[in-house]
């Protein structure tokens, strides 16, 4: 497809970023230097950024009676943002392994969602925000974009597969939407255990700790808390209100070539998120 004009966009180092963002803040960030207890969570635009850091900075207060960890985009905020919150800080971006600030010593949390939940949730987000111009758009429309890669924050695929090749560095921790959402206890215990493994315990020893950590995580509790549109619905296969059998099958084909070579699909094995097997069409009416 052509170039698009809307959502409003800006290129910077050969990347994609809201055209509300400025230049010169994320210019800063590229050039920051991580501190060793700083801890980053990555992912791609609509893929649990606002629940990993709830995650985590709930069980910091929990269980080490710290005040809560303030959001920081670091795209959007910048350094000075980061540098005045308190300490371990919490950094959340968008980025590409490539362009990501790094240090062997700091934690990074990167969070992968399938890409049709992904694009739904993102179309949303950019319809809502009236600095995309972007509040009359239609989801056919988006969805083009989304699957030419063409979104704010570079692409999809360069994301998630610039940082599935870390997963096994030992300062990266891996983890997906989908397991957050089916496991929710033990994705928060897999994520304290990453941090530190004393926050795992308190956790483990603790019910009362879990459970306020699981009550601040929840779909209700953080929409509340955030009051605004990012917090949609927090659900898993919203993509079947959306999505015709016919952008299924090409986002399924455009994600399996791009993902060729690796096992990144086996992330969603027992997620329901792609078509039926094609061999059997009169399936596709139950379906959708």
């Amino acid at each position: 497809m052509k170039d698009r004009d809307r959502p409003f966009y800006k290129i910077f180092h050969n990347h994609r970023i809201p055209g509300a963002f400025s230049e010169e803040t994320l210019g800063g960030f590229l050039r920051y230097q991580p501190a060793d207890d700083d801890i980053f969570i990555v992912t791609f635009p609509k893929c649990g950024t606002h629940w990993a850091h709830m995650m985590l900075s709930k069980t910091l207060q929990v269980c080490r009676g710290l005040p809560p960890r303030p959001f920081i985009l670091a795209e959007r905020d910048g350094v000075d943002a980061i540098l005045s919150a308190p300490r371990p800080r919490v950094v959340c971006a968008h980025l590409p392994f490539r362009l990501t600030p790094r240090n062997e010593r700091t934690k990074y949390v990167y969070v992968a969602r399938n890409p049709k939940d992904c694009c739904v949730s993102f179309f949303h987000h950019t319809r809502s925000l009236s600095s995309y111009g972007f509040k009359d758009g239609f989801f056919e429309e988006y969805f083009e974009i989304f699957l030419e890669g063409l979104t704010d924050f570079g692409n999809y695929y360069e994301n998630l597969k610039s940082w599935y090749a870390r997963k096994d560095d030992p300062n990266v921790l891996f983890m997906t939407y989908e397991s957050m959402k089916f496991d929710t206890r033990g994705s928060v215990i897999k994520l304290a255990r990453f941090v530190d493994e004393q926050l795992a315990v308190a956790l483990e020893e603790d019910n009362d700790r879990m459970k306020s950590v699981l009550h601040a995580c929840s779909v209700e509790s953080m929409r509340k808390e955030l009051q605004g549109s990012l917090i949609r619905r927090g659900v898993v296969g919203d993509w079947k209100n959306y999505i015709t059998q016919e952008q299924s099958q090409r986002i399924e084909e455009r994600f399996m070539q791009e993902m060729k070579g690796t096992d990144i699909p086996d992330l969603w094995k027992d997620v329901d998120w792609k078509l039926p097997d094609r061999t059997a069409p009169e399936d596709f009416d139950e379906y959708f």
